[in-house]
């Protein structure tokens, strides 16, 4: 390794580290690991403390979400406004999983604090893009329109397609086995009621085209694929799942989003009713 100035200044800090704290991190070391053993060994005994583990990791954190939020309300800076934005985007991405805090504060925060005084600022059109995609979580929200390419390099619009019709939005990609699963069990649906005007859109997030194509050539999907190459139209960033696979949403023929990640049941059940 090239002797840099960067690379004597890590040297000197990991002996500094040897010098004065190797024997506190020996000690930590060793009671974490005596730590992990008396719990196993509590769960062998039948005594389940994972859960408590659970509930003091979650106040802890409470505490930590509780700090961040009075110093982002007292300091509306840029470095309060960009913590802002990074909470709201966190809390859009697990807002399906339980023990999250609710995102109705900081959109309180957002419309009567920093989108006034930082109108014009990009983080403004940021926290109204995630507090838009939020929605999608419950459903009940009108979908987002967007373009893509197809597999003929064509741009399709996604609102000319589904026009009036109930539909299936499918997001997937194909290093993403779950997602083509999803698609292929998706498929004797819309053999069943694409006649009575139900369509299904899927939308691969690629690198290539060719990686798109071949996906579709072995699951056989029979209906309009488009490709989100490279994150150009920031389709997954709009529908709130930006480090997910993909996605599916259900579409009623309002263009209302009725239903998020729904069962293929839940699919055929709700198109049984409405077609």
């Amino acid at each position: 390794m090239e002797e840099t100035v960067e690379n004597k200044l890590f040297a000197k800090i990991e002996q500094y580290i040897d010098d004065n704290y190797s024997e506190v991190l020996k000690t930590n070391e060793t009671f974490e690991a005596d730590l992990f053993a008396k719990i196993e060994q509590l769960s062998k005994d039948g005594f389940d403390i994972y859960p408590i583990l659970e509930e003091m990791e979650y106040s802890a954190n409470q505490e930590i979400e509780d700090w961040t939020f009075q110093y982002i309300t007292e300091n509306p800076t840029i470095v309060g406004y960009s913590i802002l934005v990074s909470k709201v985007s966190f809390i859009v991405q697990l807002k399906t999983f339980q023990k999250v805090r609710d995102i109705a504060p900081y959109a309180h925060l957002f419309e009567t604090v920093y989108s006034l005084q930082y109108s014009d600022h990009p983080y403004t059109a940021k926290m109204i893009e995630l507090l838009t995609t939020s929605s999608f979580k419950e459903g009940g929200f009108p979908y987002i329109d967007f373009t893509a390419i197809d597999l003929d390099e064509k741009p399709v619009r996604f609102s000319e397609v589904i026009a009036g019709k109930y539909a299936v939005l499918h997001l997937w990609a194909s290093w993403c086995s779950p997602c083509r699963k999803k698609g292929k069990e998706l498929i004797p649906v819309y053999e069943e009621f694409r006649e009575k005007g139900f369509v299904v859109v899927g939308v691969a997030r690629e690198k290539s085209i060719s990686t798109a194509e071949a996906a579709v050539k072995l699951d056989k999907y029979p209906w309009q694929i488009l490709v989100e190459l490279n994150d150009v139209e920031q389709i997954w960033d709009k529908y709130g799942i930006v480090n997910a696979g993909g996605s599916t949403f259900l579409i009623d023929e309002k263009g209302t989003i009725v239903a998020v990640n729904p069962t293929i049941d839940e699919i055929r059940d709700f198109l049984i009713n409405n077609l």
